[in-house]
């Protein structure tokens, strides 16, 4: 296989492939316009509000309806796990799975990423936002690396620093697809709240969320500001089997503030333990430069964080953030 071939492999992987993901995934658990948690309810207060609407938004529900319909049903284990439980359920959904089948749902993602592509449209799938390194827990294993930093190197942007590299990064995409708010522990970044406002309000983000450790409550400002969000959902790591955990966890209470302002969010991984995995230690492998690009080519994780570095201390690793 040659070179050029390589490349064109690695694109559709890297490109391709996690766009495709990434937007599947937003659909699933993203509280976004058609298939918001809470969609009926404002459609409800829209027809409520104005009756002349009543035809349109009606319309909008069903297709919504059928939409969801379809996704959710379009694999044959889904169908076959159903009909097993609930043997009347082949009547609709056999016919359901065929339609599903025939339109080729889940393929919608990858026809529009290809043609954006193709008119030259710059579309990112994923990236990280780094607001601080700074943590309530200090895990052994964390993925994003803070066990390499100490009180003493700890590392903060500035608000001023985020909003400019994100007004760099935005001016030369045309999209992001996923944008993940991570730390550290994101919630001691004191100005969260208009870091979550600008990416609310900015059109080139398609959704964006959180990941938190559950230790700290989230504040009214907050979930008044997530709330208001259609294109928000929280991650929330689970913690509460940790045999070594020594600070209090807020589970309970930031469930249910997040269900009292209806705020999709997910729970990682308390179903099912066996996710946890070791990511490996962080040392000198000898490789020479030829094995490093093929390791970095090799790599398809779409895993890319960004910082800004208006001050990042030359203790730090690395020397120095990424912009």
């Amino acid at each position: 296989m040659n070179h050029k071939v390589k490349n064109k492999d690695i694109f559709k992987i890297r490109y391709v492939k996690n766009q495709i993901f990434e937007q599947i995934r937003a659909n699933d658990l993203l509280n976004n316009g058609f298939l918001s948690k809470g969609y009926k309810h404002d459609i409800y207060a829209q027809i409520k509000s104005n009756p002349l609407k009543s035809p349109y938004l009606v319309a909008v529900l069903f297709a919504r309806a059928v939409y969801k319909s379809l996704y959710a049903n379009c694999h044959a284990y889904q169908v076959k796990r159903k009909i097993k439980s609930k043997p009347y359920k082949a009547f609709y959904l056999v016919p359901l799975y065929l339609v599903a089948k025939i339109l080729q749902v889940k393929n919608w993602a990858r026809y529009k990423v290809l043609l954006r592509f193709w008119r030259g449209k710059v579309d990112m799938p994923y990236f990280e936002l780094v607001l601080t390194t700074r943590c309530t827990l200090r895990c052994e294993s964390c993925g994003n690396l803070m066990q390499y930093f100490s009180p003493k190197n700890n590392y903060t942007c500035t608000l001023e620093g985020i909003f400019g590299l994100l007004d760099k990064l935005f001016s030369v995409i045309d999209s992001v697809t996923h944008i993940k708010i991570i730390g550290g522990e994101p919630l001691l970044f004191k100005d969260i709240v208009k870091v979550v406002e600008r990416l609310d309000s900015e059109p080139k983000v398609k959704s964006f969320g959180m990941v938190t450790n559950g230790t700290i409550k989230l504040k009214e400002n907050l979930l008044t500001a997530l709330a208001k969000s259609k294109k928000f959902w929280l991650d929330i790591s689970d913690y509460s089997t940790s045999p070594n955990l020594k600070i209090k966890l807020y589970q309970k209470e930031i469930f249910s503030s997040l269900e009292t302002y209806k705020i999709p969010y997910i729970i990682r991984w308390n179903d099912n333990p066996l996710s946890w995995w070791e990511p490996g230690k962080i040392y000198k492998r000898g490789r020479s430069k030829e094995k490093i690009i093929e390791n970095y080519r090799a790599c398809m994780m779409p895993c890319v964080s960004v910082m800004s570095n208006e001050s990042l201390p030359k203790s730090t690793i690395g020397g120095g953030g990424a912009e």
